[in-house]
């Protein structure tokens, strides 16, 4: 009586149900590489480095690491560009894969039985990409909404506004200038911004946001890029 898509970001249950929206993705590329690379250092490169999202090396070891970049556009160029200057040329293994970009979508067809979780709904945060924990919230409220025959397009709306606000940071980051990512790290180095990181999960923003701007009140000049 209930199909839940948990099918990833090209959903086969969502495009079925007429629930693909218009479906938005960043794209994404690693490698796991040998090299010469310092354990206790990850590196992640943003701005003109890595537009409209961000790349990273990822040491396994003083060997070998994994190199990683998502974009919207010219993916692989870039990629093949991070693999050149981080390895010597010897790769192990590639993937790569479809970022949902969060915008607002319907997650269910409840007079077909059908509810999307993860990234099959499109429930992913626009700032990292990042969706198990997020697509664990959507299973647990779809499992409500099912067990308990509630509405779960309510049930997500606090989950939205979490993924609203993170859309609406991407939109800021996008429109940065490598000065704007100095002064934005100078900032976040200050062991007040870092006490409010660590105790503030990145899921939801709007628990951090107030606190790192009354713990570093210059954060609000990157406000006007974001809305």
């Amino acid at each position: 009586d209930v199909i839940v898509g948990a099918d990833g970001p090209l959903s086969k249950v969502s495009t079925a149900a007429g629930l693909d929206g218009q479906k938005r993705f960043y794209f994404g590329a690693q490698a796991v590489v040998h090299g010469n690379f310092n354990p206790e250092r990850f590196l992640t490169y943003f701005g003109n480095a890595a537009p409209d999202f961000f790349a990273w090396v990822v040491p396994q070891s003083s060997e070998r690491a994994k190199i990683g970049l998502a974009a919207q556009q010219q993916l692989y160029p870039r990629f093949r560009e991070l693999l050149k200057q981080h390895s010597d040329g010897k790769v192990d293994h590639v993937e790569g894969g479809n970022i949902p970009f969060y915008h607002r979508r319907r997650a269910s067809a409840p007079e077909r039985g059908v509810y999307l979780v993860g990234d099959a709904g499109g429930l992913t945060k626009a700032t990292t990409g990042g969706g198990i924990i997020t697509g664990i919230i959507s299973a647990e409220h779809a499992a409500e909404a099912i067990h308990e025959k509630k509405n779960y397009e309510k049930l997500l709306r606090p989950l939205r506004f979490q993924l609203w606000l993170h859309a609406k940071l991407r939109e800021m980051l996008n429109r940065f200038s490598d000065a704007d990512y100095n002064k934005l790290i100078h900032y976040m180095s200050t062991t007040r911004v870092k006490d409010v990181l660590y105790n503030c999960p990145r899921e939801f923003p709007s628990r951090m946001l107030f606190r790192l701007l009354v713990k570093e009140p210059r954060l609000m000049r990157f406000g006007l890029k974001a809305f």
